[in-house]
C-alpha cells in the first residue's frame, strides 16, 4: 500500500480529511512507530542475499540492519575495527574471513585475502524510514499482511490525540491481538511437534513396541 493512499484512508476513517485534528507528520511518525514494533515483535523483514568476497567493502543503506554474515554456513563474528587495531592484527593475513565490522555505514570483512569469488551470505532486516510523503511511491516497509495492522495502530494514536479513549482502546486492541497472532505464527515451527515421554501415559493393548 502506498503511504499517501494510507494517509487518505486514515483521515477518511478518522473523519479528518481537512487536517483539522491530525497532520500528515503525525501519521508518518505513527506509521514509523508501528512498523518498528511489528518488526520487533514478529521478526518479519529478515532477508538473505548472496554475494562474494570481492563485493566488500560494501556500503550499507541506512534502512538495512545486518543480522548475520556467513561463509559456507559458518557465521563471521561482528567485531569493532578498533579492537582489531588494538591487537595489531594485519589486514593482509591470507585466510578465510572470520570477522566483519562496520566503518561509516560500510561493511568490511577480515581478513579478505581469499579468492574474490568466495561466496558470502548476508542475512539482514530492512528497517523502516520516517516517511515525509514524498515521493508519492513511498510504501510500507513491512509485508502487505501487516498493512491493516499498521492502519489500526495509527487510528488508535489519532483517537488518543483527539481524546476519544474508547475508540483508541478499540483500535489498539485490534492491533495488539492481530500482531500477537502473527508473532505466534512466525514462531511456530512448520514441522510436526512430537510429544515427549510422560509418566501419565500408558500403552494401549493395540500398541506395539
Amino acid at each position: 500500500m502506498l503511504v499517501d493512499e494510507a494517509v487518505e484512508r486514515i483521515k477518511r476513517d478518522f473523519i479528518d480529511e481537512y487536517d483539522v485534528l491530525i497532520e500528515n507528520s503525525d501519521i508518518y511518525q505513527w506509521i514509523y512507530e508501528a512498523e518498528l514494533d511489528v518488526i520487533r515483535r514478529t521478526g518479519t523483514n529478515e532477508v538473505n542475499t548472496d554475494t562474494t568476497v570481492g563485493a566488500f567493502p560494501s556500503a550499507v543503506p541506512t534502512s538495512v540492519s545486518i543480522k548475520r554474515i556467513s561463509i559456507n554456513g559458518v557465521a563471521l563474528k561482528l567485531i569493532a575495527r578498533e579492537e582489531l587495531d588494538m591487537n595489531s592484527i594485519s589486514d593482509t593475513v591470507a585466510a578465510v574471513p572470520q570477522f566483519w565490522y562496520m566503518v561509516n555505514n560500510t561493511v568490511h570483512l577480515w581478513p579478505q585475502m581469499v579468492p574474490s569469488s568466495t561466496a558470502v551470505r548476508i542475512t539482514y532486516s530492512k528497517v523502516p524510514i520516517l516517511m515525509t510523503g514524498l515521493p508519492a511511491t513511498n510504501t510500507f516497509t513491512v509485508p502487505q499482511s501487516f498493512h491493516t495492522d499498521i492502519m489500526n495502530y495509527v487510528l488508535s494514536r489519532a483517537f488518543s490525540k483527539s481524546g476519544e479513549t474508547a475508540k483508541m482502546q478499540e483500535y489498539m486492541e485490534l492491533y495488539d491481538n492481530n500482531v500477537g497472532i502473527r508473532a505466534s505464527e512466525a514462531q511456530t515451527p512448520d514441522t510436526i511437534i512430537y510429544k515427549g515421554n510422560d509418566p501419565q501415559d500408558f500403552m494401549s493393548e493395540y500398541e506395539v513396541w
